[in-house]
Formats: C-alpha cells, sequence, structure tokens
C-alpha cells in the first residue's frame, strides 16, 4: 500500500499565478479568452500527478492543508512578508481563490477516497513530516513543488514527485534524492536561511540564533508536542471510512 501525500498548496498557488498571467496576457492583447480558473487547473494538475503515480485500490491519498503554524510563536518574522505580498497584488482576488479552493476541497472530500487533513497550528511540511515518520512501514510518495520537502528522502521509505520538475515537456516526474543529499538540503537552509520563509542569517548571529533557525527548518526532528499533535490528526481523519461516490 502506498501512501500519497499531496502538498495542496503548492499546486494550487502556482495555479493562481499562471492563471494570472494568461488574463495579463489576453489584456494586453486586445482579445480576452477564456481561461480555466485557478481551482480548475489545481484539480487537472493534481489527477495528472496521481495518473503519472498510478494510484493502486488500497493505496492512501492524503490531501495536506495549511494552518498557522507554530513557528511563528518562537520567530515572528517567520513568514511575516507573504502577506504583505499579497495586499500589494492587487490584481488577485485572493480571498475568492481560497473560497474556490476550500469548496472543491468540500466536494473531493464527499466524493472521493481522498483524505483531507488539516491541523490550525500545523503547517502542510509538517504534517507531510510526521506522516512519513508514521507509516514508515509504507512506501510514501510526497507531491510536492516545495524544495524543502526533500529532506524527507533522508527516510529510505520516501519519494518526492516533484510538480515544477519537468519530463517530455510536460511538468511532474521523480526526482531522485538520496540521504546524503536530504542531509546537505537540511544543512545549507540551517547555513543559508530560507529568504521564502523570510528566514536570513546574520554575520552577528548568536548560537541562540542558530539554534532557532535550526528549530524553523529540521523536518526531521519536530518538537515533541507538535509530532504528537500531527499524528493525532493523521489518526482522526483516518478514522472516517472512505468510498469513491462518481455520481456527486
Amino acid at each position: 500500500m502506498k501512501i500519497i501525500l499531496v502538498d495542496s498548496s503548492m499546486i494550487f498557488v502556482p495555479t493562481i499565478k499562471v492563471a494570472n498571467k494568461i488574463k495579463m496576457e489576453n489584456a494586453k492583447s486586445g482579445k480576452p479568452g477564456f481561461v480555466m480558473p485557478a481551482h480548475a487547473m489545481y484539480f487537472n494538475s493534481l489527477l495528472s500527478c496521481l495518473s503519472k503515480i498510478g494510484i493502486e485500490s488500497e493505496d492512501k491519498i492524503l490531501i495536506l492543508e495549511e494552518g498557522r503554524s507554530w513557528r511563528k510563536d518562537y520567530a515572528d518574522f517567520y513568514k511575516a512578508q507573504r502577506q504583505q505580498l499579497r495586499d500589494k497584488d492587487t490584481f488577485t482576488d485572493w480571498k475568492k481563490e481560497f473560497e474556490n479552493i476550500n469548496k472543491l476541497h468540500s466536494q473531493l472530500k464527499e466524493s472521493t477516497n481522498f483524505y483531507f487533513l488539516r491541523n490550525q497550528n500545523l503547517e502542510s511540511d509538517d504534517l507531510i513530516s510526521i506522516a512519513s515518520r508514521y507509516f514508515k512501514n509504507n512506501e510514501i510518495i510526497i507531491i510536492s513543488g516545495d524544495a524543502d520537502l526533500k529532506m524527507l528522502c533522508y527516510y529510505a521509505n520516501v519519494k518526492y514527485f516533484n510538480t515544477n520538475k519537468k519530463i517530455n515537456q510536460t511538468k511532474g516526474c521523480y526526482e531522485a534524492i538520496t540521504k546524503e543529499q536530504a542531509i546537505k538540503i537540511l544543512n545549507e537552509k540551517i547555513r543559508k536561511g530560507d529568504k521564502g520563509d523570510n528566514i536570513i542569517p546574520s554575520p552577528t548571529d548568536t548560537q541562540e540564533d542558530f539554534d532557532l533557525r535550526l528549530l524553523l527548518v529540521d523536518l526531521l526532528n519536530l518538537p515533541e508536542e507538535i509530532e504528537k499533535t500531527g499524528i493525532q490528526t493523521i489518526e482522526e481523519a483516518l478514522k472516517e471510512k472512505k468510498e469513491l461516490h462518481l455520481e456527486r
């Protein structure tokens, strides 16, 4: 049995950017045409990934959704720039986009055998990290474009399906990552930080700063309480009996 872990936000957010790019190009050309909504592009991309992977009847598909990160309790600067960037983006109706994806997920939750997992204090990265250890006896496939998650290939049972990597002119394929490469990814993030998450090292960093950065970026060793919370979230979700209802 394979466990398929879908990093939903890392598929959905790029589709918003693609849809916007097409809309802008149409507006410039003066020939506005139909543009598939971002949540429909997302669903199409999700099905494409699952098709390429190949799903058996006994496999479990877990769709991981974002919550508020516990890391903000330790570092108020963590991802602080993201809301500012969205506020500056007057072209995108983010409220409407998230309403659309939430509605789609609700429909899929009722009509498919997909499991949807969200915890208000955990990021999807946390749930994927915890699931990689929780299902240690299963083959794990992570569907994402987030390079951070590559470090989870440290575990022998984990494979990384990169939604950004192209093969035969189409996006989406496996990326081979060794245990040594996974450790290197983690060490690089500890040393250099992560600009995308607003984790930026300083020449004057102290040991305390280094320890905080390690806490923020290390997906192989989460705090004990966070690990327990994630396991509870997984187990609670899996209690639900899931069946396909294609008529819906």
